[in-house]
């Protein structure tokens, strides 16, 4: 899991890692799901993260955390978090 926000530059600079992972290993079983916690009003909406997503290539899913309930679940304070699940 990848909690970010697209405009946050420490969030950009880990989305290349993030991108070849999912190239690598994507058929190995690991899926990466970014979860886009917005830090600002107009990263809520939909278009702008669609928008950011073509622009830095991301083929994996990103789900919108608006009302960061799965923000608060894992107790995040700061952007980007990288959480690897597990069985």
């Amino acid at each position: 899991m990848d909690f970010r926000t697209y405009t946050c530059f420490n969030c950009i600079r880990t989305m290349p890692y993030l991108k070849d992972w999912h190239a690598m290993y994507a058929d190995k079983s690991l899926a990466i799901l970014g979860v886009h916690s917005s830090e600002f009003e107009f990263e809520k909406v939909t278009e702008t993260v669609t928008a950011a997503a073509q622009d830095f290539g991301i083929a994996y899913p990103i789900v919108r955390d608006n009302d960061f309930a799965t923000w608060r679940a894992y107790n995040n304070q700061v952007w980007p978090v990288k959480y690897l699940v597990d069985r």
